[in-house]
């Protein structure tokens, strides 16, 4: 059966169920028959002043009547306008759960399963009521299985006031000894940031998926010596149950500098996720890289990965995480072996007139295995990285919306050569909200 007409023959009877749980509709039952017999009827004039007034003098009632209307223009099958009225009550008042329900249910019909998606998953993560979670579950998983597939892209300009990672000044002092570090001083620049990224799932069985996907990455610049270009693929089997799901694959990773190549690894995989229904999610992956370097053979080596995340979602439009990271990294040349630990906080929060905004700071600290060259003791890092982005959802166009990202970055390190700092805008176009 077609999945819309099939979602369409489903419409009147979500619509009203979907009502039952709006603030004025937890009146006596022939209320809400009244209303549900007026809006069937075509009788949209008298549905607004029956709503209006069972609406009356509470904190929610201009918006209440301003959803009545964009419902009106979904039953009449006019979605563009019917999920630019949601929208338009959600920038006022982002923890109405119906109007989100509403509004993901509408974007869905439209074919924005991306946007149905977004919507739809922050409804069940911030449910505490198992059946409610259900339904919006069900809805997931009807998108998920009409579309096997994933697709992302981006361009984005990027100016950054350290391209290069390089150190400030022209001299280094190692060990007590000065050397020039000219070729490694911090470059700035404004480039052009693009991205695409692709899944394809094949079900095997309703439990059993296989999934190959791949990425590709970089920034441009005038100065093509710093063009940065990445390129991954990967291979997973995986097993999914109502509340967990685990995955083992095969992944592999390529990178460009100036346009000449700088390094390679890959590896197997593993991750686990398990849904804590009211109480969040926890996601967990490891993984072992073999690394080489075309030039920096002294990199070259090992790596085994292991993290771990929580997630849990305030409401409908607010949510925060926690991380944590291990890494161990052996090399040809001891000295760049290291034990890295990464803790991470990110914040989600859907602000006033449209804006969404996000905010993720994570430190890294590094402790090497093996005496520096000239140095008489180990390297010693520690890197803070924060992340803060707006996208502004009112002003999108054609289903985007603008997004502004600053990321802050500081090494800070006993071994000069590797101390430095970056300040990244990037101005993008996003789908994603």
């Amino acid at each position: 059966m077609n999945f819309s007409r099939a979602m369409n023959r489903r419409l009147p009877g979500l619509l009203f169920a979907l009502f039952l749980l709006l603030p004025f509709a937890a009146a006596h039952a022939d209320n809400f028959s009244t209303l549900k017999s007026l809006i069937e009827s075509g009788r949209y004039d008298a549905a607004r002043a029956f709503v209006a007034k069972a609406s009356a003098g509470t904190a929610n009632g201009a918006l209440e009547i301003a959803f009545v209307d964009a419902l009106i223009l979904k039953v009449e099958g006019r979605y563009d306008e019917a999920a630019r009225r949601m929208r338009a009550i959600l920038s006022r008042n982002p923890n109405l759960t119906r109007v989100r329900g509403e509004l993901a249910d509408t974007l869905l019909r439209m074919g924005d399963t991306e946007g149905a998606s977004f919507n739809f998953q922050r409804l069940a993560d911030s449910s505490t009521d198992a059946q409610q979670r259900s339904f919006y579950d069900s809805y997931l998983n009807a998108i998920r299985q009409k579309r096997p597939w994933t697709l992302d892209a981006y361009v984005a300009l990027a100016p950054s006031t350290n391209i290069n990672n390089g150190v400030s000044g022209d001299t280094v002092v190692i060990g007590g000894v000065p050397f020039d570090a000219a070729s490694h001083e911090s470059k700035s620049g404004i480039g052009a940031s693009f991205g695409v990224a692709g899944t394809y799932r094949f079900d095997l069985s309703p439990k059993w998926d296989l999934t190959f996907g791949g990425r590709s990455s970089g920034n441009l610049y005038a100065d093509s010596t710093f063009d940065q270009v990445y390129g991954s693929a990967f291979a997973e089997f995986a097993y999914t149950a109502p509340k967990w799901r685990v995955g083992v694959g095969l992944a592999g990773d390529r990178a460009v500098m100036g346009w000449r190549g700088y390094n390679w690894d890959y590896g197997p995989q593993l991750s686990f996720s398990r849904d804590l229904g009211r109480f969040g999610g926890v996601v967990a992956t490891a993984g072992w890289r073999k690394i080489g370097y075309d030039d920096l053979t002294g990199l070259s080596g090992d790596e085994t990965d292991f993290a771990i995340r929580y997630r849990q979602s305030l409401t409908p439009s607010s949510s925060f995480g926690l991380g944590f990271a291990y890494s161990r990294a052996n090399t040809d040349a001891t000295f760049n072996g290291y034990d890295g630990y990464k803790p991470s906080i990110e914040l989600y929060k859907e602000l006033p007139w449209g804006m969404l905004g996000s905010a993720q700071v994570a430190y890294q600290w590094r402790t090497y295995r093996a005496n520096f060259p000239l140095t008489g003791r180990p390297r010693a890092d520690g890197q803070l990285s924060i992340d803060l982005a707006v996208t502004f959802r009112n002003l999108s166009w054609k289903g985007f919306a603008p997004k502004i990202e600053y990321t802050y970055t500081q090494n800070d390190s006993n071994v000069q050569l590797y101390s430095y700092r970056s300040h990244t805008i990037g101005l993008f176009l996003s789908k994603k909200y």
